[in-house]
């Protein structure tokens, strides 16, 4: 079960969207469609989107060859997803390819190096196990 009130409010308020010919359409999956929350940006109300990455329940596919991965860019006003909420974004893809791998790979080398610059330098493995067997100066 995914445990996540904003996910669970955005797809009961927003079970419909506007598509990119301007036509109304179903999402096309429900909170019990979602096996698990790849990735997820907090947003805020009345300010940036709330954006989840998110893995479908591949026994909940309409056909085995139906996108398992959603995109899915939603926001709401301050007074929250049940009075005026909104899908901005929504993408479908078969699965992540080895190019956003090697993408997210990259981000995280550099969020780490960048973390270090404002708390300090991460210990390296060797440094952990040289401590942990006392072997550190």
């Amino acid at each position: 079960m995914v445990d996540d009130y904003d996910l669970t409010a955005c797809l009961e308020c927003n079970p419909k969207y506007i598509n990119d010919n301007c036509q109304e359409t179903d999402l096309g999956f429900g909170i019990e469609d979602i096996a698990e929350i790849v990735a997820v940006w907090e947003g805020e109300h009345d300010e940036h989107n709330w954006i989840w990455i998110l893995r479908l329940k591949k026994e909940n596919l309409p056909n085995p060859n139906a996108p398992q991965f959603v995109w899915l860019e939603a926001g709401c006003d301050y007074t929250g997803w049940d009075c005026r909420s909104w899908v901005d974004d929504i993408i479908y893809r078969h699965e992540i390819s080895p190019f956003e791998q090697q993408l997210q790979h990259t981000l995280n080398v550099r969020m780490s190096l960048l973390k270090q610059l404002n708390e300090g330098k991460a210990e390296t493995w060797r440094e952990k196990m040289d401590k942990e067997f006392g072997l550190s100066k």
